[in-house]
């Protein structure tokens, strides 16, 4: 079995372009377990081997949802978010994941077996009991289990609380030659910050370099609010290792009737005199669509935001759609 850190994953906004940061950093290289975290790896780990077994649930948790992004090795970056019940355990948690790719032979007895994922963290329980963290495999079909437990103590007789579940998880394959974009992030604020450490990336998965993005919990904005999306478009056909790409975004408002359209904001054109100078597909560089629209003109309702992107020299068009509400 393997425990490893998660090698942190940040985007350079100056060219948008997924990187591993300080991989070879020995200021970020991961510090000596206590006896009681290594006590704690072996009991989550054992839950994890158990298969077949009920799952323990002394308290509440549960996955809320992902995203599925391009990481720059060729896997898809995965970051996540889980739910626990903030009162029903300790300030101090321990957190095992691990992925196993469906159809997998089951592995041998007494031998070694690397999982396409497996990942051990400690951190403190926050406030509203939302955790954020991240995974990276290549593409296909996984059962992810997560399990989670109080943190060891040390003293005699402790008793820790934990609680386990699986996920099924349809991760797509990026490496393909084809128009496509990474989920939609719906963003209830956008900041700027400054870069993090191996450490810092592994607890924050949704900041890209010097990105924070904070995301929407649950697509619902006032109007005194902004909605702001973010996306990546890989698969575009280079004109000189340029893009030449038009992102159309335009809104549709539900009614009991049915949806009508509402309005649209001018085209996002990406091209070799929209981009950086630097900007290159053929060294990486990622594409990055955005919208930030203030919601002030927008009458209380459900909406639908279409994205249209075409990739001019291929004539390839993708439409993606994105629910989200507006409320005084």
């Amino acid at each position: 079995m393997l425990i490893r850190r998660v090698a942190a994953l940040c985007v350079a906004l100056a060219f948008v372009a997924a990187m591993p940061a300080a991989a070879q950093d020995k200021k970020n290289q991961p510090k000596k377990l206590s006896k009681q975290e290594q006590q704690d790896i072996a009991a989550l780990v054992k839950i994890a081997d158990a298969a077949g077994q009920p799952l323990p649930t002394d308290f509440a948790s549960a996955w809320v949802g992902q995203h599925f992004l391009k990481s720059s090795d060729g896997k898809t970056f995965v970051p996540f978010t889980l739910q626990v019940d903030p009162k029903a355990v300790q300030s101090g948690l321990s957190m095992y994941v691990r992925a196993v790719k469906k159809g997998a032979p089951p592995a041998e007895k007494d031998k070694k077996v690397e999982f396409p994922w497996d990942d051990i963290q400690f951190f403190d329980v926050p406030a509203d009991g939302r955790i954020s963290r991240a995974l990276a495999v290549a593409g296909g079909d996984y059962e992810v289990l997560v399990a989670i437990k109080e943190k060891s103590t040390g003293k005699k007789n402790d008793t820790n609380k934990t609680s386990a579940f699986r996920k099924d998880l349809s991760v797509p394959d990026f490496t393909k030659a084809e128009l496509t974009t990474s989920d939609v992030l719906v963003a209830s604020a956008v900041e700027a910050t400054q870069p993090l450490d191996a450490e810092g990336q592994r607890a924050n998965p949704y900041t890209f370099g010097t990105m924070k993005v904070t995301l929407s919990s649950d697509g619902k904005f006032k109007k005194t609010g902004e909605l702001t999306v973010l996306f990546w478009v890989y698969g575009v056909s280079p004109v000189g290792q340029k893009p030449d790409v038009q992102i159309d975004f335009s809104f549709h408002q539900k009614a009991a009737d049915g949806e009508k359209y509402f309005n649209k904001t001018a085209p996002k054109i990406l091209n070799g005199q929209t981009v950086q100078p630097e900007f290159d597909l053929s060294a990486g560089h990622l594409l990055m669509g955005d919208l930030s629209v203030p919601l002030a003109s927008f009458p209380p309702a459900d909406y639908r935001l279409e994205i249209k992107i075409l990739d001019k020299p291929s004539g390839k068009t993708l439409t993606k759609n994105v629910p989200f509400s507006v409320a005084e």
